[in-house]
This record gives structure tokens, sequence and C-alpha cells, in this order.
């Protein structure tokens, strides 16, 4: 109950400001939020067969590993994993050929055989390199249920949904901590009922987890910069645990571990720089080691460690790349649609007015929230916070391009906007935290109802359609009445989507079935030659970029691309003669002219590079 006793109203203590929330949600309204969410996503998990979000089937490995208590992990033929029960790993062969596979789907000889399997107790040797990399303490609730399913002889798959059900509890109590210690701003809620959130809720994957833990850690620190709350030494412990979780699980968010010592300035007390130094040295050491022993993360001709020394000589090409990917609008696009929610392994589109409507409302709802006073953005609690914040996310590019993205680099790949998550979290706290009036607050509640509603509706019918019923009415399925380009538009977007998660051999599946249904689709053709540059078909690509060509005289980006493999071979003289007629036809891309130049320097013709 807040100071008006109304239920979650807002209430200012300080008439004259407008720069903190200054209310309190009560125990009933945390606890009602709670407890729908909790029921919605119970009730979409039905809906959505195991191991169906993003690299689930390696997150449970670790989880199980952790349960076995083995936090560092072993490696094997130049891969990183663990020993892993054979019965959890036949469970997971059961359900790996669903993802990006469109005509599978779930029935009922799957579900029999899935849920009879046994744990075996016999351990064979699994890879998970890129989970690998996270130290394991957000898995904790997983690997809990890992613990109870095998000491009290759960089948495997109980044992499965027991470990959504810990990940869920676990999730939801963490924001209702939140929540109860200092007041999110409305517009956080946002966060965990967007498509995407609700389906990472209802899986065992790590993510829901870790939102909540970056809620949490952001209102530990919020209130641990406000004199009117207090802040006792448990609060500091909780605040340093959720730091080093995200820190050393999400690297991009390693400034976190600031977060403690930033408090000392308005509590002054020495704890709080012994914390965050101690936070900081254990969380960077993590990354080091990790980052220097996992081994199976695909690598490109450069180890990460060789692309970071070349973007620290070349610091104006790490400028380009980082340009060139956001201000691209069909990778910015695509980022909305994996922040909003492409569903499963990212091979689940909702409709495109749902990401359009949800785009309005948030619009609207940041709107309503945003802090309008410039003086509550600029002191140092705020200003120290947002520079986290802003830091956090542009890191989400560097960690990709250093660690993911085939060296050299044109755009940074592999991001999606999943990753965003926690960036959104923490602006929400830095830029939406204030007192709302009372009809704000209502208009705020009533968006987000909206939004939920949309959800829901939104995913329903994607999820029955992608895993349960007949292939014969799936989104993808092609139909013999339907206009021929929009099925062709369906695969090659789905194409150049795989293509920005370096998945480039389903993007080169997806780009064929393009082709097949519109032979003369030129832009198929330059989609599936960029992902055979980069799993080097150089052969397949230039053959590829030849017929966009034919197709399309004018096409700029065909020539500039094949202009960039023609350099990558050396043939440095057609690669300028590309480079030229992508410039001829549009005098202001960029690009091709930084290639030309490039091209220029290999042949030493200096003057002319310049």
């Amino acid at each position: 109950m807040d100071k008006e006793g109304n239920a979650g109203q807002p209430y200012d203590v300080r008439t004259n400001t407008m720069c903190y929330a200054e209310f309190s949600y009560s125990r009933h309204a945390v606890l009602s939020l709670l407890a729908s969410l909790f029921l919605i996503v119970l009730s979409i998990s039905y809906l959505i067969p195991p191991f169906q979000s993003p690299d689930e089937f390696n997150h449970l490995k670790r989880a199980y590993l952790l349960s076995q208590g083995d936090v560092f992990l072993h490696n094997k033929d130049n891969v990183t994993g663990g020993y892993i029960d054979s019965g959890l790993l036949d469970y997971m062969a059961l359900f790996v050929d669903i993802p990006f596979n469109y005509d599978h789907r779930i029935y009922s000889n799957l579900l029999l055989s899935a849920k009879h399997v046994q744990w075996s107790g016999k351990r064979d040797f699994s890879g998970l390199p890129n989970t690998a990399l996270y130290f394991p303490l957000p898995y904790i609730p997983q690997a809990l249920a890992f613990i109870v399913g095998q000491n009290s002889r759960m089948t495997v798959s109980n044992t499965y949904y027991l470990a959504r059900f810990f990940s869920l509890t676990a999730t939801l109590t963490l924001l209702g901590c939140a929540l109860l210690l200092y007041p999110a701003p409305l517009i956080v809620i946002v966060a965990f009922i967007i498509p995407m959130s609700l389906f990472q809720l209802a899986s065992a994957s790590l993510d829901s987890v870790s939102f909540a833990i970056c809620v949490l850690a952001a209102s530990l620190y919020m209130r641990g910069v406000d004199n009117k709350y207090s802040f006792n030494k448990f609060m500091l412990y909780a605040l340093t645990v959720c730091v080093f979780a995200l820190a050393t699980s999400r690297c991009n968010l390693f400034l976190l571990t600031l977060l403690p010592g930033f408090i000392y300035i308005n509590r002054r007390s020495s704890s709080y720089l012994l914390h965050s130094a101690i936070v900081f040295i254990v969380a960077l050491a993590w990354i080091v080691y990790s980052t220097i022993t996992v081994q199976g993360i695909p690598a490109s001709e450069l180890s990460t460690k060789g692309i970071v020394f070349y973007y620290l000589h070349h610091p104006i090409r790490f400028c380009d790349v980082i340009y060139a990917t956001i201000s691209n609008k069909p990778i910015l696009i695509s980022y909305w649609q994996t922040f909003v929610g492409i569903l499963g392994w990212l091979d689940t589109p909702l409709g495109s007015d749902v990401y359009v409507a949800f785009a309005v409302l948030l619009c609207i709802l940041a709107g309503v929230s945003f802090q309008r006073n410039t003086a509550c953005l600029i002191n140092w609690r705020k200003g120290l916070f947002i520079g986290v914040t802003i830091a956090s996310g542009f890191l989400v590019f560097v960690v990709l391009l250093a660690g993911y993205t085939p060296h050299p680099a044109h755009v940074v790949a592999c991001v999606v906007g999943r990753y965003f998550t926690t960036f959104f979290i923490l602006l929400c706290y830095a830029i939406f935290d204030r007192r709302l009036s009372r009809i704000e607050f209502r208009l705020g509640l009533i968006i987000i109802f909206l939004m939920l509603c949309l959800s829901i509706a939104g995913m329903s019918s994607r999820l029955l359609t992608r895993y349960w019923l007949s292939s014969e009415v799936q989104i993808f399925q092609i139909r013999p009445n339907s206009p021929i380009d929009f099925d062709a538009d369906a695969y090659y977007n789905l194409g150049v989507s795989y293509g920005k998660l370096g998945n480039y051999t389903q993007a080169i599946s997806d780009f064929d079935r393009a082709i097949e249904i519109n032979p003369e689709y030129a832009d198929a053709y330059k989609g599936r030659g960029v992902a055979y540059g980069n799993l080097g078909n150089y052969t397949q690509a230039i053959s590829d970029f030849d017929r966009a060509i034919e197709i399309n005289p004018d096409y700029a980006m065909a020539y500039y691309d094949r202009g960039v493999v023609y350099e990558i071979l050396g043939n440095n003289r057609q690669a300028i003669s590309d480079f030229d007629r992508a410039i001829e036809i549009n005098p202001e891309y960029a690009e091709a002219y930084n290639g030309r130049g490039l091209a220029y320097g290999k042949l030493g013709n200096n003057r002319q590079e310049i």
C-alpha cells in the first residue's frame, strides 16, 4: 500500500520535483502482476515443445553440468564441453530436427517416445562452447530441477518441465523483489510481456532469469543512490552478486560491476568501493579465463585477440563497420523484429502488423513516461547510470564483432534484438524514472494491457501453426493459389535474417527456395552470394553475383559485393572495376569508395587510394 493508501498509485512526497518515482507498488499489486504472468506463461508453455528457444540444448547442458558440480568444463577434440547423462542427450535428440525445419510437426508418437526417456546414469561427452563462456550462476534454478528430478527418479521429460517451472518461478521471484525494493518505471514491464520475452519465460533457457537479475540490479542501484531509502549490507551483497552474474554471462554488461562503487558517492562507506573492486576483478578474471580456454567457437582467420588488435590499429575501419551496421535500415528492422519476437530458433516471425502495433504502443508509453525535466538527467546518479547503460548497448556490437563476425567485416553479424533487452531495462530506469500523474499511470496500464493482449493473440496462432497444425496450413507452406512474389519474399526475408545471425547454411537454403519460386529474383541471388562468400565458397558467390547483375544490370550492391570477393581473392583490378561500376550507379556509395581505396592500396597506388 502506498502513502495515499492506493495499491500501486503514484505519490510524490517532494511536490517540488519530478525527478524520482516517489511511489511504491503495493504487495497486492505486485502479486497480482506476478500471478497473471505466471498463468499466462504457463499456458503458453503448453504450446512450445522442448528446446525451441535459441541454444536451449546447450543452456540445459550447462545447467546439468552445474547440477553435477562442474563449473569449469573440459576440452576434447578442440571443443569445450562436459559429460552429460546419455538419457538427457537421447531426449534432446528427439527434438533436434524441429528448429529450422518447417515441415516437422509434433505428433503423439514423438511425445510418447519423449515421455518414457529415463536417466541412464551413463555420461557421454558433449560440446557446448557458447554457453561454456558463461559463469553458471544464472543456471541455478534449472540445476536445482535436475537435482530434484534425478534424486526423485523422475523421467527426463518431467525433469525438463520442472526446469521450466523452476526457471519461471525464479524469474518472477526476482522480479517481485525488484518491484518491492524500488518502484521500477512502468515501462520496464514491457520487457517481460513482449512475445519474445514471454517465449523465453516459457523455456528453460538463460534469458528470462538474466532479465530478472538485471531488473533487480537496477532497482538495488536506484535504491542505493536515493537517501530516502535504507540500504543495508544484505542489499549490497545482493547487488554485487547480481552484477557478477550479469557481467559473467553477458560480457557486454561488464561495466555494471562499477555500480556498487557509484553508490559510494552517496553513502560514503568504503565497503561499496571494496565490493565494486572485488566484483570487477573476479568478473574480469572469469571473462579472460573463458575467452582463453573455451574452444569450438566458430572462428575467423584471425583469433578474437587478433581481431581486437586489428581494430585497435584501424579505428577508422572499426567506425566504418559500426556505422554501416547501425545505418542499415534492413538490419535495424531485423533488430526490432527480433526484439519484439521472432519465435523459436528465430524461425517463426509474427505478422508484420504486430511489429508495427508494438512500435506505436511503445512510443506512446515512452512519451507518457519520459523524464521531461532535463535537470533530472544530468545529476551524477543518473549521469553515471546512463553512461554505463549506453556503453553496455555499444559493447553488444564490439563483443559480436570481435568474437563472432567473420573477418574482415563489413557489418557486425549475429546481432539480434533480444540481446538489447537488458539494455532496454537499464535505459528505462535511467530516463523513465519519474513520478507519473494518476492519469498517466492509468494510461500506461492500459497500454501495457493492450501489449499483453497483442502478445498473446500474436503468439498463439503462430505457435499452433509452427509446431502443431498440419503442414498444409503452416505459414511458410507454398500454396498453389498464392501470388508467387509473396512466397518468394517470405523465404528471402528468412534468408536475410539467418544471414545476419551467421547461420549461412540455413540462409542459403531459404534463398534457394526463393529462387526456385521466382528464378528472376535478383535480391535472392545477391543474398545467396553473400552467404556463400561468408562460407568461403567464393566461386559460387561470384556466380550468384553474376546472375544478380544479369537480371538487374544496375544493381550497385551486387557489383560491390562481387568486388569484395575479388579483392579477397587478390584480383584487385577486377575488384576496382566492380567498385567503379557500383559508384557509377550510386555516386553516394561510401562503402564502394572505401573498397576501391583499399584495392588501390593493395596494388601500390597510394595516391589513387587517398
